[in-house]
């Protein structure tokens, strides 16, 4: 066992290792020695079978040879440099020992240790081998193949970073060529070329073959549960994906759920879904059992839970990563809030470790590198796999440390913050983090969930009559941003902080909309939301009803294919406090499950999420401008003078088409080929700062409702998403989000509707997505009904909705282009009439 300075001493190591490893990559510099270091052999040993065959081959993907016959004392000594290739991973066998007692064989051949289903592109470790230094005799037989002895790269790690401590003296030596190859950075190798394959590795193709998968149905055998009280509260619930039902014992003993797992399977988490608002059924103390069968069970894991009050479902860990397969998985409650006598699990996930597979993605998708990163494809797959190790293992650093850099809620970050900043670009590749995020949000709420709810009057039509004459009302008060901030700010705004669970508040304002027949139970609010969110960034075919955000030069030039609906904030807006309640209103949805739409730059939200930019960045903002400055830097005299002569001054124009003097009278002041460089400088520097007042303003409201730590753990993209929903809504992300009452999914509505969306462009399935829901983006949840209170043999009908529900109505069409018809005309020309009530139901 190690003890608590073995561990400091390891953290302190793996730190001073990963500041050594981003330094190296930024400077074009090999890893250090230690993150470099493969084993010269793997010893193998078998367990949990009796008996086993191995085939051998004579060269990978070569021709069996041989076929060895395996005993639970076998031994295998396999050659530490794996060879890789599109159907899977080879080890060289060194020699083989049939028994404990027995002759050591020399045998000249190659194993499979996994393999690649070409069609699917799936992975299946034959040799199930578990990379771990020892075993516990214990656990010694719930695999069948096992690394022994101490030759992991992290223990080389803490040896050379451990300044002064006591070194690991049982290491395996190094493989030299293994090791030498990892050492040497290659020739015409970039930092930008890391970041590139990070961005293979996070291609969504690619990384859902990577990623740890959430496979709780396919991983579990079978459950049994010590007891249930009735049938709404049996075992299927913890496996049925819906918070809302429950798990819930009956009897007054241990009460436990014991799992049964698949063959092979080893768990990257294990995780129980709890409802803080279940009181004494609360969970408080839960332990984990393992092993081979119910007679070897052994306690691995006990977590206790904090219990706040906050109505809501959240998700406990109560496993970590494990490193060898365990056929029994037992979890049992131990203890209840206020001594309650039964408990209830809302559900439980488990995440498997897919073995390997970043490194085999170089060549299961070589396809993919072709065609979307070109920059990747000159060099050897060999060394592509290898700076796929190396990232790995520093993200793997990362990740056992992660916890001990974070600093608490209120302190400002730190030294070691810093180097979780640093590490940003690498986060793609790090599952761990995301845990920790939720951790900090969780950490960070408010219970609020019995606070009043305020209650808005809103008038969207007043919205028509500004768009109209917008300088009739300067202050836009009759736009509904405005009108919410403004009531909101009569409701006591100042204890209104939006840091509450994700389930512990439905609707953060109930909205009563002037002459709409809409009860709001969460479809009125949300239409607010997407309201607001139109008034901040307007379609391209709409006029711009407010001043914070004015669209980016890139929508006036032409010539642009790509962030065409961009929006920046406003260089000359002083609206600086209702820039910090956007803000306020971007953290309540980064914490819940609510989206604010806003077409905002990437380098607009590289600022908000404080990563770093370039001028190279702004080309999300105004690709012209960079173009041309980039262009005036490289011209010759001669060109300088034919293309800009006398007609480029020392000012720049700011993307709300404001201009500023860099110079004094500079407005008069003609730039000079010798000056050029010194003037995109100071181009460069003023437009890039044009608009951090206001995203200054906004980045504090978000940090006053959103832990600084969770955001420094998230990338821009991420933190996107979290706040506007997925961009793009494909049909098979639609379907899994949409579920059927009362229709089959072979009926013919359901076939013409899904007939109809296919033909819809991302905006029409966005609009499609508001007219059901009040959300513009995923993930909502969409039922599909027959006709409400309608007569079944009404055809070609206009479909009907409720927002409060997330429902659909749909009548019966005679084709599916008459459905694409009514359902196209429904979502661009139907917005207020909701099912929920009719405008003439109203008082």
């Amino acid at each position: 066992m190690r003890g608590l300075e073995d561990d400091a001493t390891a953290r302190l190591a793996s730190i001073r290792c990963m500041k050594k490893c981003i330094k190296n990559i930024r400077d074009g510099q090999p890893y250090p020695a230690s993150m470099c270091h493969v084993p010269k052999y793997y010893k193998y040993k078998i367990g949990l079978l009796e008996q086993s065959q191995i085939k051998v081959y004579d060269a990978p993907e070569g021709q069996e040879i041989d076929t060895l016959r395996c005993s639970s004392t076998s031994v295998l000594y396999i050659d530490g440099d794996e060879v890789y290739t599109s159907s899977g991973i080879y080890g060289k066998l060194i020699k083989f020992k049939l028994s404990s007692t027995g002759t050591i064989a020399e045998i000249d051949g190659f194993v499979q240790i996994v393999s690649v289903d070409k069609d699917t592109k799936a992975t299946e470790s034959n040799l199930h081998m578990v990379v771990k230094d020892e075993l516990s005799p214990t656990l010694k037989n719930v695999c069948l193949f096992f690394k022994c002895k101490h030759y992991s790269w992290q223990k080389a790690v803490e040896n050379e970073f451990s300044c002064g401590s006591p070194k690991v003296n049982n290491m395996i030596e190094s493989h030299e060529e293994a090791t030498t190859a990892l050492e040497k950075y290659p020739d015409g190798w970039t930092y930008d070329h890391d970041i590139e394959l990070l961005k293979f590795l996070s291609d969504p193709e690619v990384l859902k073959y990577c990623g740890h998968a959430e496979t709780t149905r396919k991983s579990i055998k079978n459950i049994d549960v010590s007891s249930y009280s009735d049938s709404y509260s049996d075992k299927d619930h913890l496996i049925d994906d819906n918070p809302e039902t429950f798990w819930e014992s009956d009897d007054s003993s241990t009460h436990w759920i014991r799992l049964t797992m698949e063959y092979n399977v080893i768990i990257k988490s294990l995780s129980v879904m709890v409802a803080e608002g279940d009181d004494n059924y609360f969970p408080k103390r839960i332990c984990v059992k393992v092993g081979p069968s119910l007679e070897k069970l052994q306690e691995v894991r006990e977590t206790k839970l904090n219990y706040t009050s906050t109505v809501g479902v959240r998700e406990v860990t109560i496993l970590g990563e494990q490193l060898e397969f365990h056929p029994i998985i037992q979890i049992e409650i131990k203890e209840c809030m206020e001594d309650g006598i039964d408990t209830r699990i809302r559900g439980i996930k488990v995440r498997i470790e897919k073995k390997r597979s970043q490194e085999l993605a170089v060549y299961t998708f070589k396809d993919i590198m072709e065609v979307k990163f070109p920059r990747l494809i000159d060099f050897d797959l060999a060394i592509l796999r290898r700076r796929v190790l190396l990232l790995t293992r520093l993200v793997a650093l990362f990740e056992s440390v992660a916890k001990f850099l974070i600093p608490n809620w209120n302190n400002k970050p730190t030294e070691p913050c810093k180097l979780i900043q640093l590490m940003k670009p690498f986060y793609s590749l790090s599952v761990k983090r995301l845990d920790i995020v939720e951790e900090l949000l969780h950490l960070s709420e408010y219970d609020n969930s019995n606070g009043e709810c305020p209650s808005l009057h809103i008038n969207r039509l007043s919205k028509t009559e500004h768009r109209a004459d917008p300088r009739a009302d300067p202050e836009c008060r009759k736009t509904v941003f405005v009108q919410v901030y403004d009531g909101l700010l009569k409701a006591d705004l100042e204890n209104f902080d939006y840091r509450w669970g994700s389930n512990s508040r439905s609707q953060w304002w109930e909205c009563k909309f002037t002459q709409e027949g809409i009860i709001d139970q969460g479809g009125g609010f949300r239409d607010s939301l997407s309201d607001i969110a139109e008034e901040l960034c307007p379609p391209a075919d709409s006029p711009d009803l407010l001043p914070l955000f004015v669209r980016a030069p890139n929508q006036r030039n032409a010539s642009m294919n790509i962030y065409k609906d961009a929006f920046v904030p406003s260089p000359s807006c002083t609206w600086f406090k209702r820039y910090e309640w956007l803000g306020k209103l971007m953290g309540a949805c980064f914490r819940s499950k609510e989206n604010l739409v806003l077409n905002l730059s990437p380098f607009v939200w590289k600022k908000l999420c404080g990563e770093p930019v370039s001028w190279n960045d702004f080309a999300t903002v105004d690709d012209s401008d960079v173009k041309v400055l980039n262009s005036i830097e490289s011209m010759s005299e001669e060109e300088f003078q034919a293309f800009f002569g006398g007609e480029v001054y020392w000012t720049a124009i700011f993307s709300d088409g404001s201009e500023v003097e860099l110079s004094l009278d500079g407005s008069h002041t003609p730039v000079t080929y010798e000056e050029r460089i010194d003037y995109c400088n100071a181009v460069k520097r003023v437009r890039m700062a044009e608009s951090d007042k206001q995203i200054d303003a906004i980045r504090r409201g978000l940090l006053s409702v959103v832990p600084q730590s969770a955001l420094d753990l998230l990338n821009w993209e991420e933190a996107e998403r979290r706040v506007c929903g997925a961009a793009e809504i494909t049909m098979d992300s639609l379907k899994s989000s949409t579920h059927f009452e009362e229709l089959m999914e072979n009926d013919s509505r359901t076939k013409y509707m899904w007939m109809a969306l296919e033909n819809f462009n991302d905006d029409e399935r966005s609009r499609f997505l508001r007219f059901v829901t009040g959300r513009k983006r995923l993930p909502a949840p969409v039922y599909i009904c027959s006709l409400k209170n309608g007569n079944e043999e009404d055809i070609d009908s206009l479909p009907e909705s409720s927002t409060c529900s997330n429902t659909l109505y749909l009548p019966k069409y005679s084709s599916s282009s008459k459905c694409e018809e009514k359902l196209r005309y429904a979502i661009y020309n139907c917005l207020a009439i909701d099912a929920d009530m009719m405008p003439y139901d109203m008082e």
